[in-house]
């Protein structure tokens, strides 16, 4: 998960990066910025979400109930 959310987030701050220098050659990208840093901020709730989740998961299963075998016997008739 966290190699999947680092690769991520470095793509993401990469098309920043590409669009500032974009901006600072005159061009309007102010939105498409904005838009970027909003997706970063995205994934790193998602990562929170997830690992949290993962986390839930990790504690429904290691309380998971033990198993007891019982055999019932008859007489026969």
């Amino acid at each position: 998960m966290e190699a999947y959310a680092e690769a991520e987030r470095e793509r993401i701050q990469a098309f920043i990066a590409e669009y500032q220098q974009q901006a600072a050659a005159g061009q309007d990208m102010e939105i498409s910025i904005r838009g970027q840093r909003l997706r970063l901020e995205q994934l790193d709730e998602r990562v929170t979400e997830r690992n949290a989740e993962l986390d839930w998961r990790q504690q429904v299963i290691s309380v998971a109930p033990e198993v007891e075998g019982y055999c019932l016997t008859l007489p026969i008739s």
